[in-house]
C-alpha cells in the first residue's frame, strides 16, 4: 500500500463528556486526526468525516446526529457506558458505525476509528508515533508511556489511569470522573482506590508526591499532570 505523505488530516466531530473528552482526543492524535468539539446538534452540519458521540453527553439527539453522519455516508462512534446490551443496541439501532463501551483501552479507539474511516473513504489515517505531554511521551499505539526516555512497567489499569490524566494535563480531574473514566460508572465507589493507585504510579514513575514532576494531588478536589517543558 502506498503511503500519501503530507495529507490533510482527517476531521473529527467530538460531543464527548469531561474527562473522556481529553483521552478520545489523545488518542485520536495518534492517527494525526483533529478533534472539533461542538454540540450534538452540530454534528452532521460541520462537515467533518467522522464522529465519536458519547450517549451520555447527546442529551436525546443522537439519532438525529447519526441520521445526519450517514447521509453522506461519515462514519459514527459511539461510546456506550451501560454494563449491559441495551446502550450498545440502541446505538446500533440507530446505525453507528462502531461501539465502544466505556471504560476502553484508547489502542482500542484508535484501531476502530482507523477501521471506520478506511471502510468509509478508502485511506488509512497516517499512525503518529507518539506526543508529547510535559515530561512524558505517550505512544498509545505501542501502549508506552516514557519519562525522561524510560518506560516503566505499568500495568493495563495504571496505563488507563494515567491516560485520563494526561489527556487532562493541567486540568485537574476528580475522583469520581477518574472512577468513571477508569472503572466505569458502575463501580463501587471506594475511599482509598484511586490514592492506592496513584501511590503505585508514582513509585514506578520516582515522582516525589512533595515535589511532583508528573503526578500533582490537588487536595480537596482530585490529581492533576502539571503542564511543564
Amino acid at each position: 500500500m502506498t503511503v500519501i505523505q503530507n495529507r490533510a488530516p482527517f476531521q473529527v466531530a467530538l460531543v464527548v463528556r469531561p474527562p473522556l473528552t481529553g483521552v478520545v482526543a489523545l488518542a485520536l492524535a495518534h492517527i494525526r486526526a483533529v478533534p472539533i468539539e461542538m454540540q450534538i446538534e452540530d454534528v452532521g452540519k460541520a462537515g467533518c468525516d467522522f464522529a465519536v458521540l458519547d450517549e451520555a453527553a447527546a442529551d436525546g439527539g443522537l439519532g438525529g446526529a447519526i441520521a445526519e453522519m450517514n447521509k453522506s455516508n461519515r462514519p459514527v462512534l459511539v461510546l456506550v457506558r451501560n454494563h449491559g446490551m441495551k446502550g450498545a443496541l440502541n446505538a446500533i439501532g440507530l446505525g453507528a458505525t462502531e461501539i465502544l463501551r466505556v471504560p476502553f483501552d484508547p489502542t482500542e479507539l484508535v484501531i476502530r476509528a482507523s477501521q471506520a474511516i478506511h471502510r468509509a473513504t478508502g485511506r488509512m489515517p497516517d499512525l503518529d508515533g507518539g506526543v508529547k505531554v510535559g515530561k512524558l511521551h505517550v505512544d498509545i499505539g505501542n501502549g508506552h508511556i516514557a519519562l525522561n526516555g524510560s518506560a516503566p512497567h505499568l500495568t493495563p489499569l495504571e496505563r488507563g489511569l494515567l491516560y485520563v490524566l494526561i489527556a487532562n494535563a493541567g486540568r485537574v480531574v476528580s475522583r469520581e470522573d477518574i472512577i468513571d473514566s477508569v472503572w466505569g460508572a458502575d463501580a463501587e465507589p471506594n475511599s482509598n482506590l484511586v490514592d492506592r493507585h496513584i501511590r503505585d504510579l508514582r513509585r514506578k514513575l520516582q515522582d516525589d508526591w512533595r515535589r511532583p514532576n508528573v503526578l500533582a494531588t490537588m487536595r480537596g478536589q482530585g490529581y492533576m499532570v502539571p503542564i511543564t517543558d
